[in-house]
């Protein structure tokens, strides 16, 4: 490029010849005509000042041609250069592709302007695509192309971009961020507040027998938008599994560990972070933990060797082999257990005297 004198320190000359490539073949025309000095290569910013004003005047010969109303737009003769070619329709023939006056859909919804179209408005494109779905559906817009007029199955723009549905590309929204039912969408400083809906977050209402579990997800969505979703439970229960305060033996010291009892298991198990705090040797393996209904729940590849002592008679010692999971459960109980039920057993031994609290 630079043996023929082309700049390097921008993109300029390629972005205007893609750009120029793609251009119809009249709007090419006028551009050319339109170039000052024939012997340079144009900017990016001469072409982008052409194509606005090539737009606006495009839009006003739209309004200009539709002004008598026995003139009906064509659908199927629009060039991609935005010029809709109309006819006037034979007498006693309907025009069921007749789209309503271009100077009503050419005008902006949100600040009134007819110098740009809905989808090319600063302000709609700022805001996020919940808001600008929701502004759509309450001015009844085709979602596939923003105009008046018709429903998306009827609509022969092209579908989005990204995903390929019948949508506008400005209403595709991530998996991650699809609103659900149980979500509430808080928009800060909306650029949509003017004309469009206000989108106020509801107030959550909690009935005295339902209460928030403590699994509630909260995350940040784009421009400021807060996602939260909480999930519920009917009532707050907690079952009381048999835990024990217990002491592993390892290189002639002790070490406190919380054990879950569970009669029911043919293997013993421990967490791989226990594991590798107390250094213990692994072996490898390959076994698989069944659940319920037969469902595999785990497959172990280590196991180790452990020494349980009880902290109340440091005598006697069991031996038994432990295969190492990421995690055996959750904090026990799920919910703490009230301090009624714990003045009971004041005066009683317990393996675990923190049994009421939810932990490790």
């Amino acid at each position: 490029m630079v043996i023929f004198d082309v700049p390097t320190d921008n993109w300029d000359p390629i972005v205007v010849f893609i750009c120029l490539q793609k251009l119809p073949e009249i709007t090419h025309a006028l551009w050319e005509q339109n170039v000052k000095t024939k012997s340079s290569l144009s900017s990016w910013k001469e072409l982008d000042a052409f194509l606005t004003e090539r737009i606006r005047t495009l839009l006003c010969l739209h309004e200009m041609r539709n002004t008598d109303a026995s003139l009906k737009l064509n659908r199927n003769e629009v060039s991609s250069d935005i010029v809709v070619s109309s006819s006037p329709a034979s007498p006693g023939q309907k025009n069921h592709n007749s789209s309503p006056r271009v100077s009503r859909n050419s005008c902006c919804i949100l600040c009134s302007e007819q110098q740009h179209i809905l989808y090319a408005c600063p302000r709609f494109v700022k805001g996020t695509p919940v808001e600008r779905f929701k502004l759509v559906k309450r001015h009844r817009l085709c979602v596939n192309c923003l105009r008046k007029g018709h429903e998306v199955k009827n609509c022969s723009s092209r579908s989005c971009r990204k995903c390929s549905q019948r949508h506008h590309t400005l209403l595709h929204r991530d998996r991650s961020i699809v609103s659900s039912p149980s979500q509430i969408v808080t928009p800060r400083n909306s650029n949509l507040s003017s004309s469009a809906p206000s989108f106020r977050p509801r107030n959550l209402i909690v009935n005295s027998n339902r209460t928030p579990a403590s699994n509630t997800i909260d995350s940040v969505a784009s421009v400021g938008n807060v996602v939260r979703q909480s999930f519920y439970v009917t009532q707050n229960k907690a079952v009381l599994l048999g835990t024990a305060m217990v002491n592993i033996v390892h290189h002639a010291a002790s070490f406190p560990a919380r054990a879950l009892i569970d009669p029911a298991s043919e293997s013993s198990f421990i967490s791989e972070r226990l594991q590798k705090n107390l250094n213990l040797s692994v072996k490898s393996t390959n076994s698989v933990v069944s659940a319920v209904n037969s469902t595999v729940a785990a497959t172990c590849r280590k196991v180790c060797n452990i020494k349980l002592r009880s902290r109340c008679d440091r005598s006697p010692i069991l031996e038994t082999s432990a295969l190492v999971v990421d995690s055996i459960s959750r904090n026990l109980p799920t919910i703490s257990v009230t301090s009624d039920l714990r003045s009971d057993l004041s005066n009683i031994v317990l393996a675990d005297p923190q049994f009421g609290d939810s932990r490790p």
